[in-house]
């Protein structure tokens, strides 16, 4: 017998000599009520389910041919990789971190949450910290692999983790995620990748996964890739939307601010804005990286009244008032030197950028 139906059977009988004793000193109509109130106790207590003593914390496991193994969060095709060359899976896996109780159908329920992590033969490497998600996109360098995930339980925050692998384990080397690099400035992110630009892609339909770009594209011996920067409303998405690169450099992730990275994309939104009057928040960040404005220069045409009023015009007019462009762009310009080190705040302490990611636990796996 369990210490919980012991525990249940001392009040049961605790019940029954209480109302016998009150049945012995008065029939009364409340004492038959009391009667009836014990008898409704013990019918809950013996119907509800023995509530678990000790919860077991840890990865959630589903057997297979050769043994348990670590079980994935998300069965798509499009949310796991086998990395080339190997049979290593990478992926996010289930953990079980508690339990709570579900009155409506009276049984206790697990809580689960998922852990990045790469599964090996003998053994799943996976990353200590909170749910990263899903929407997942990989990207693998050489020895190097990467991942980047949507955050469900915090709106649309990332996180993205570098590892680096061999035929047998695994690393963690960084992680970022969402900068504040200045009061209401925010950058959130998402890696770019070829087949999201390809027209009439939509990666509801599509079940492959989504790969990083990832290239020297400096030609400085670091690889790069570029990610997606999304901020505000999502009606002021495309005019506030634009690429940073970020490069492997000493096994960690560091922003690239390179001009010589930021000079094509400014040219293209030359291009685009030449003869309107409203140029997008593109059009100055990029100038200023690639060195084309200075940021007296961007302050200046951001403040000019004429455009201010063109500007409010070619927006559209039921979002202007949501839209300040001076504000949009000025104070992240001037907060430039803290980008790198504010994508590695996160966990809500700041992380520098020398300090050690999270922890990487390696989970070993008996099989038959």
């Amino acid at each position: 017998m369990t210490s919980t139906t012991t525990a249940r059977m001392h009040v049961l009988s605790g019940l029954l000599n209480a109302n016998r004793g009150v049945a012995m000193i008065e029939n009364s109509t409340g004492t038959r009520l009391a009667a009836l109130f014990t008898f409704v106790c013990i019918i809950f207590l013996l119907s509800a389910p023995a509530r678990a003593e000790e919860i077991k914390k840890g990865l959630k496991l589903v057997e297979t041919k050769t043994g348990l193994v670590p079980e994935l969060c998300h069965e798509e095709l499009s949310e796991w990789v086998i990395l080339p060359g190997t049979r290593i899976k990478a992926g996010l896996f289930r953990y079980i971190y508690g339990s709570s109780f579900n009155a409506r159908h009276n049984v206790e329920e697990q809580d689960e949450t998922c852990k990045a992590g790469l599964l090996f033969d003998d053994a799943l490497y996976y990353v200590d910290y909170p749910d990263p998600g899903g929407d997942t996109n990989f990207g693998v360098y050489k020895d190097y692999f990467l991942m980047d995930s949507f955050a469900y339980m915090a709106s649309h925050n990332r996180t993205m983790y570098l590892f680096r692998y061999g035929k047998e384990s695994a690393r963690l080397l960084d992680q970022i995620g969402v900068a504040a690099p200045a009061k209401g400035v925010w950058l959130d992110f998402m890696s770019v990748s070829i087949l999201a630009n390809k027209p009439g892609y939509k990666r509801s339909f599509d079940k492959s996964p989504v790969w990083m770009d990832i290239a020297d594209i400096d030609h400085d011996g670091r690889p790069e890739l570029a990610i997606s920067i999304v901020r505000g409303p999502y009606w002021t998405y495309y005019d506030r939307k634009f690429n940073l690169f970020i490069e492997i450099k000493d096994e960690r992730l560091r922003l690239d601010l390179n001009p010589a990275l930021y000079r094509p994309l400014f040219e293209k939104e030359r291009k685009k804005a030449k003869g309107k009057r409203f140029k997008p928040d593109a059009y100055y960040i990029y100038g200023f990286l690639a060195g084309e404005f200075t940021l007296d220069k961007v302050k200046a045409l951001l403040k000019d009244e004429l455009y201010v009023a063109e500007a409010k015009r070619d927006f559209k007019k039921h979002d202007a008032e949501y839209y300040d462009q001076y504000e949009s762009v000025v104070p992240l310009l001037e907060s430039r030197d803290k980008w790198d080190y504010k994508f590695h705040y996160h966990g809500g302490e700041s992380k520098p950028i020398d300090d050690k990611p999270e922890e990487l636990i390696k989970y070993e796996i008996k099989r038959r």
